[in-house]
């Protein structure tokens, strides 16, 4: 483990982040909260000091090997987690540490699972911030770093480490022009989400803040009735984003240098877009069919329906204040398996990934293929390129790992008052980072009635959602840690 470089470049995320926590600081001064700085003031100083000081440290090797990117990612993560809660403990926002450091692993997991029971009473720099940490994890941290730093040799372990899916490939030859195009393109679309939503009449404080929760693909609301505030032209809008942030980034690229057929043509674009679709049509017939005296057109039934789809599938979870829990069975079922697939790989989205179920499928074929004639060579395919042995197995030990955690998990959450049913839709909501579940843990219901305990372990859930788990596993193996 080369220490002095993991430290040097811990130093360079920390100071960085302290420069992201002055935009909530100059929000309390143009809302007029300023007795509020000291939330901001205190942290952003520790960061300052602490990462100049890290800094100082200056490595004579400066190649990020893969034990070292991966441990850069998974600390950055968590100091920037334990850090970023202390603004809501100094302003009084949310008294109690370790509730706030679930709201904000939540918030940069782009989760959007929240304890906080009446959200329109925080002061608006705090919504912001809250708000704010969607737009910053959902692309990545590091990824933001390696886009404005200059380049070091090995930063596409980092890159790899942070990144959603099975893959991780660069888009152009060099990394920091790889993630300069990613944020580029994170950035835009966000923006044309804001005039769309200010189009329809929303206030820009709530159109940017609503953007960031949706483009993050995290869901925190800044009103109690989520989206329902706003109106119909609103949900139909965050339906359209939401489906657009859960695709891959890549296909945009194809799509601006002039491949749109290759782009369309992407076998996980495929399979997650007739996903999307089917779901959206079985659950506006189910509810025209089965809840007939809430929905009474198909009109009604399709605009929920495509919301909710497009809201648990690319794992933001923002509610519009329609009770899911009273859907039929049918409908909930379809979205509890959305859950668990999650967004396409290489977007701002969570869960397993649809990347993943279709290689998961195709091996499962050729194994099938084998066992019927054992002779036979069988290559896996996916995206016309044939994927190595070690991509599969990576895959397999994923899903081995995320089943394994669950188990873990409500095994864990057990020991709390809920019942058995919330208990599964928390852990599938937390460690795909969607946010809401089912029972207690619904659409319009939160997070704030499990214990500490209960939300310490769900927050290291979140985490290692988010980091595609190997990175925390990584984190906690001694061997790690070894010089050699």
């Amino acid at each position: 483990m080369n220490y002095k470089l993991v430290i040097n470049i811990l130093g360079k995320t920390l100071f960085i982040c302290g420069l992201l926590l002055c935009i909530p600081f100059g929000i309390s001064f143009i809302y007029n909260e300023q007795h509020l700085w000291q939330s901001f003031v205190y942290p952003i100083a520790g960061l300052f000091a602490i990462g100049l000081v890290m800094l100082l440290i200056r490595p004579e090797d400066k190649t990020i090997l893969a034990k070292e990117g991966i441990i850069i990612v998974a600390l950055t993560w968590v100091i920037l987690s334990l850090v970023g809660a202390i603004p809501f403990v100094i302003s009084g926002a949310i008294p109690s540490y370790i509730d706030a450091v679930f709201e904000t692993v939540s918030g940069l997991t782009t989760t959007g699972a929240s304890i906080i029971t009446d959200v329109e009473a925080l002061p608006k720099c705090m919504l912001f911030w809250r708000s704010f940490t969607h737009f910053i994890g959902g692309m990545g941290v590091l990824v933001f770093v390696l886009a404005i730093l200059p380049k070091s040799s090995g930063s596409m372990h980092i890159y790899r480490a942070e990144s959603p899916g099975p893959t991780s490939s660069k888009l152009v030859s060099k990394m920091s022009y790889t993630a300069r195009i990613l944020y580029t393109i994170y950035v835009v679309i966000t923006l044309i989400q804001v005039v769309f939503y200010l189009c329809g009449g929303m206030p820009l404080f709530d159109s940017v803040l609503i953007a960031f929760s949706v483009a993050g693909t995290g869901g925190f609301a800044i009103t109690n009735n989520g989206l329902a505030a706003y109106g119909t032209y609103s949900q139909v809008v965050a339906s359209v984003f939401m489906f657009l942030f859960s695709l891959n980034f890549n296909l945009y690229y194809m799509i601006l240098i002039g491949n749109v057929k290759k782009a369309l043509k992407s076998e996980e674009f495929i399979a997650f877009a007739f996903i999307i679709f089917a779901s959206i049509a079985v659950i506006a017939i189910d509810l025209l069919v089965s809840c007939k005296q809430f929905y009474t057109n198909f009109g009604t039934a399709l605009k929920d329906a495509a919301f909710h789809v497009t809201s648990i599938s690319s794992t933001t979870g923002i509610s519009n204040n329609v009770n899911t829990d009273a859907w039929p069975t049918l409908a909930k079922s379809i979205l509890l398996f959305l859950t668990i697939c999650g967004a396409m790989a290489g977007s701002t989205g969570g869960g397993i990934k649809i990347a993943r179920l279709v290689i998961l499928f195709k091996a499962g074929i050729s194994d099938v293929k084998k066992m019927v004639r054992p002779r036979t060579v069988t290559t896996v395919k996916f995206e016309g390129e044939v994927l190595s042995p070690e991509t599969i197995h990576n895959t397999h030990s994923f899903l081995t790992l995320w089943f394994a955690l669950v188990i873990m998990s409500i095994f864990i959450l057990s020991f709390d008052k809920y019942d058995l049913f919330s208990n599964i839709t928390a852990t599938f909501a937390c460690i795909g980072n969607v946010g809401p579940g089912f029972g207690e843990v619904g659409a319009l219901k939160n997070y704030a009635g499990f214990s500490g305990i209960s939300k310490g372990f769900l927050s290291l859930l979140m985490l290692a959602g988010r980091l595609e788990l190997f990175p925390i596993f990584i984190m906690f193996q001694p061997t790690t840690w070894s010089k050699s």
